[in-house]
């Protein structure tokens, strides 16, 4: 072998050596770069990331997820001029965690129908879209309880549509017990009948079109939840229904026949005496004021005659005793030319009909 040949290869030789022994040195580099930086990651509770610094020289990759931008800019923030490095190239992303726990409140009223308690924890969305007008359709007892907390952690209900559906329903539920938990509504206290329990399921069934699951824990009472009073006869029925009608009224939403919360405490009075009432047929009677179309104050009074005997109908008072008749503006008792006797003629009447000969 020539002396040429002989130096070239050795020339090779040295060559291989030396790229070999920087290979070595860079990833010893590299090695240590991303063991530093992983320590101060996980120092910082950001084990959830990692960092690359394969065949990146003194360049560090840093990847993974955080569930929000500030631990993002924290972790960019820490590893910058650490470590010897000489760059960072950014992959993490942000990835937002899901709320994983339930919502629960509990409303409470008393045997009086007054809202006791309105308690409980929700997603911070269902407390910014308000609870106030809601709160608002009730009665509350002297010494009210109001605790409604947020939690980001909450999963989202629409509490305000569960609520508004289960309104027409409490002053039907003696010391009613309502629990909202998650999607799912459960219903305790007492009601005056069977019907009345499944009547109240099924609406809420309805209403709510399959965005919660009902447990129905009603119970059924047995005394009479009006109270017990003295038989009365035709007449006495009559003078006490309209004593009770001279002294307030019932009173509906604008144009429609949906009856205001203020006026559950006189319908529960109208119920106590109507059951007391003996052989008897009641009619009642809705009547309006002479605005608008005729025609259309006939329905509307019937459809709020209808509502009433309706309410006392959940209220226990047998079906066969109530009738319901609209009569429109055809029957004023004062006069339509003003306000105060426009408000006179709006009104539902009982009249009482004897069935003894």
């Amino acid at each position: 072998m020539s002396k040429k040949t002989l130096i070239f290869l050795g020339i090779i030789g040295l060559s291989i050596i030396f790229f070999l022994c920087v290979w070595l040195h860079s990833h010893s580099i590299e090695k240590d770069i991303a063991q530093c930086s992983q320590d101060i990651l996980n120092k910082n509770g950001l084990s959830q990331l990692s960092v690359d610094t394969n065949n990146r020289g003194r360049d560090v990759l840093v990847a993974g997820a955080v569930d929000s931008k500030q631990l993002k800019e924290k972790a960019l923030h820490i590893l910058k001029d650490q470590c010897h490095m000489t760059g960072l190239k950014n992959q993490i992303k942000v990835i937002k965690s899901m709320p994983s726990k339930k919502a629960h409140i509990q409303i409470l009223f008393n045997g009086n129908n007054e809202l006791v308690s309105f308690t409980g924890t929700t997603a911070k969305e269902t407390v910014e879209s308000n609870f106030g007008f809601l709160l608002d359709s009730f009665k509350r007892a002297k010494k009210f309880n109001l605790s409604i907390n947020s939690n980001q952690d909450i999963i989202p209900v629409d509490y305000n549509l569960y609520i508004s559906a289960l309104i027409p329903y409490f002053s039907q539920i003696n010391a009613a017990n309502i629990i909202l938990d998650g999607q799912t509504i459960v219903l305790k206290g007492e009601v005056n009948s069977e019907q009345v329990k499944n009547t109240i399921t099924d609406d809420l069934q309805n209403t709510l079109e399959g965005r919660a699951t009902i447990i129905n824990s009603l119970s059924i009472s047995k005394r009479n939840k009006v109270g017990m009073q003295q038989a009365l006869d035709a007449n006495h029925c009559q003078q006490n229904l309209s004593k009770l009608l001279r002294e307030s009224k019932v009173h509906f939403n604008s144009g429609s026949a949906q009856i205001l919360v203020d006026s559950f405490d006189l319908l529960n009075h109208l119920a106590r005496t109507t059951k007391a009432c003996q052989k008897v047929n009641i009619e009642i009677i809705g009547h309006t004021d002479k605005s608008g179309n005729e025609s259309n104050n006939i329905k509307l009074s019937k459809a709020r005659a209808t509502a009433v005997a309706n309410y006392l109908f959940a209220k226990g008072v047998k079906g066969g005793k109530l009738t319901g008749k609209g009569v429109g503006s055809s029957q004023p008792i004062a006069t339509n030319a003003t306000q105060q006797g426009r408000m006179q003629n709006r009104r539902i009447e009982f009249i009482v009909h004897s069935l003894e000969e």
